[in-house]
């Protein structure tokens, strides 16, 4: 249900008109979408690399190869569907290029006990930031760095909630005492989180807003259907083209900042994809309430209520690449006709969401397993052999 609210959430971040979170003006609170919503994905991103590597219990080191292999296969499928959406030139800016990148990252992990994946993750959380501050003011970086930490999904920030996660799901998350602490844990950080925002100087920016794919805005702010906002000279940051994308775009055009400048940006940041340190948190904190009141909720009957959004939390995946292709017709360059038209209210993401709840059920009904997912569970087992011996095995009993 969590994971279902997370696609949601994106869904109307890319296709709705949102916007941006202002804390003080309840209007604005539906813009919680921006930037905590693939926050939330990276969280429970941890929790299914923990589940598919031994749950609660640590892998065996004689595990790890296997394991290795079935990630790198699915981290490759995964990679390779969001080039193809990004291929197709799809408005928005793909997750899943970093978020392959993300399974690749996260094996080193693997059999770490909690303590010390909450010590890695609070690392990434408090001193990443900074770091990506200071290699941006000495543009110390090249393609594949900048793809990877100054993207609109900073790898340390990603690293940091998936890490979590992966705590999270090397504990009893049927436990009640858990997903409550989660709850009013998460609501006690995400309250802090958001009264130190409000004192930040300057709306908690970073030296990458002005040039970075870290630029924000939103559909809401803008003339047109496509995104450009009154200037025309960028697209608001959900709907941003990331193919066209130059690292070269990235480069402050000011001098270096000095190191108190870079640690002041790094742990004070708290725009949406900014990677900042209160960003995280707030993600932390947001994410951490989600789901500990998903776990609360979905016990009992209740879980038959909540049944369509557990189904569309299955197909992750699926639902995504959907909403990618719809997003393109609606927003891009496809021309079917005059019959349907650039989107100009956020009813194109309540159908969205409305039949992604009614066609996701009925599929799981049929199939248990949505394509997307059949596929990336097919090349993870071919990629540790798994489908030969088991073909093998199979003729053997003929």
């Amino acid at each position: 249900m969590a994971r279902a609210l997370a696609i949601i959430g994106m869904i109307f971040a890319h296709m709705a008109l949102i916007p941006e979170l202002e804390i003080s003006e309840p209007s604005t609170w539906p813009g919680i979408v921006h930037g905590f919503s693939s926050l939330l994905f990276a969280l429970l991103a941890g929790i299914s690399l923990a589940m598919m590597t031994g749950g609660t219990r640590r892998p065996d080191i004689e595990a790890l190869p296997f394991l290795r292999l079935r990630l790198l296969g699915r981290a490759a499928i995964i990679f390779g569907i969001g080039l193809a959406l990004e291929a197709l030139g799809t408005p928005i800016s793909v997750i899943l290029p970093i978020f392959g990148m993300l399974y690749i990252a996260m094996m080193p992990f693997m059999r770490l006990r909690r303590r010390w994946l909450l010590v890695w993750a609070s690392g990434f959380a408090i001193i990443g930031p900074v770091v990506l501050e200071m290699l941006n003011a000495l543009s110390a970086f090249d393609g594949a760095l900048a793809f990877l930490f100054f993207s609109p999904y900073p790898l340390t920030a990603w690293l940091a909630l998936a890490l979590t996660g992966m705590a999270i799901g090397r504990s009893n998350l049927r436990s009640i005492r858990l997903a409550t602490v989660l709850a009013l844990g998460g609501l006690v950080v995400a309250a802090l989180g958001f009264f130190l925002a409000s004192l930040t100087e300057d709306g908690a920016g970073t030296s990458l807003d002005e040039k970075s794919y870290s630029s924000y805005g939103s559909i809401y702010d803008s003339t047109d259907s496509y995104g450009y906002v009154e200037d025309g000279s960028f697209y608001p940051y959900d709907t941003e083209d990331s193919s066209s994308w130059k690292p070269e775009d990235v480069v402050p055009e000011e001098e270096p900042v000095d190191p108190v400048e870079w640690l002041r940006l790094g742990l004070t940041s708290s725009r949406p994809h900014t990677g900042g340190s209160l960003e995280i948190m707030l993600g932390l904190g947001v994410g951490a309430t989600v789901l500990g009141a998903c776990l609360l909720i979905c016990r009992g009957p209740v879980r038959w209520v909540t049944y369509p959004l557990s189904a569309m939390g299955a197909m992750p995946l699926t639902v995504y690449a959907a909403h990618a292709v719809v997003t393109l017709i609606v927003y891009g360059n496809i021309n079917l006709g005059d019959w349907i038209g650039p989107a100009e209210e956020d009813l194109t993401a309540l159908f969205m969401v409305i039949g992604a709840l009614i066609v996701c059920p009925l599929w799981m009904a049929v199939t248990g397993r949505g394509p997307l997912e059949s596929l990336t569970r097919h090349v993870g087992r071919l990629a540790t052999g798994e489908l030969h011996r088991h073909e093998t095995g199979r003729h053997a009993t003929e």
